[in-house]
């Protein structure tokens, strides 16, 4: 199989597309330095960099999150599917969870407040 001159100039396109998409969209990771949790009665900010567990009251009861090692998790929630645990740990500014049917979320804030893409790839 030959390469046309016209395969040749389509494929050089692509990749330089495909270049250029990557130097314009793509933004590295920041790591967060704050975290800002949200529930239907009162939104809360703390640092990362010190260790505590955190009891949030939410719709349907009581969510238990962890900060630790420069980032937050949920430890439990009184929702059914659990899909807020299994997010595991954040901390790159910019990467959110949340426990929808109790209404509280989380969000890391990047340490210079700039346009942190948030990442909805890894969800």
């Amino acid at each position: 199989m030959t390469l046309r001159p016209i395969d040749v100039l389509i494929i050089a396109c692509a990749v330089g597309l495909q270049g250029w998409l990557m130097a314009r969209y793509w933004t590295p990771s920041v790591a967060g330095t704050r975290v800002r949790i949200q529930s239907p009665t009162e939104t809360q900010e703390w640092p990362l960099d010190e260790t505590r567990e955190l009891e949030v009251q939410g719709a349907l009861g009581i969510s238990r999150l962890r900060i630790d090692d420069g980032g937050i998790r949920f430890l439990d929630s009184p929702c059914r599917g659990k899909v807020c645990v299994r997010s595991g740990h954040l901390e790159h500014g910019g990467e959110t969870t949340a426990c929808v049917p109790n209404r509280i979320s989380v969000q890391v804030l990047p340490a210079a407040r700039s346009d942190a893409a948030i990442d909805l790839l890894h969800y």
